[in-house]
């Protein structure tokens, strides 16, 4: 079964949703840590200037500030792709202070369902 072959039963996006952080190979590398190739199959093309920030108030890692930004930790993935995070640095906290590119919640629905759509 596919994220797509989910029926429409209201929560179709967040199940689709709740599982791209499994969109992303993990990888183990010659330390033993491990980590994601977010570059691997998805590439988002916007321009940062125009996206609204979040600025960190405390030591955070992604799936909080995903937390924080949309009430999920579902889309850390999308956090870390908009903010060219490297694949060995994912695991990494941000510091206060730091900087949050993201997506305004009311589209970040339109998005998904692009990504939904590709095979």
């Amino acid at each position: 079964m596919k994220l797509y072959d989910v029926d429409d039963d209201g929560v179709k996006s967040i199940l689709k949703a709740a599982d791209f952080d499994n969109f992303f190979d993990v990888y183990l590398d010659g330390s033993g840590n491990y980590f994601f190739n977010l570059n691997s199959t998805l590439y988002i093309d916007v321009d940062k200037d125009q996206l609204p920030t979040y600025t960190c108030r405390h030591r955070s890692h992604w799936p909080l500030i995903s937390y924080k930004i949309y009430g999920t930790t579902r889309y850390a993935w999308l956090l870390m792709k908009l903010n060219d995070v490297k694949a060995k640095d994912v695991f990494n906290a941000k510091d206060p202070g730091d900087i949050v590119y993201y997506i305004d919640p009311e589209n970040l629905e339109q998005i998904i369902e692009s990504i939904n759509q590709m095979d």
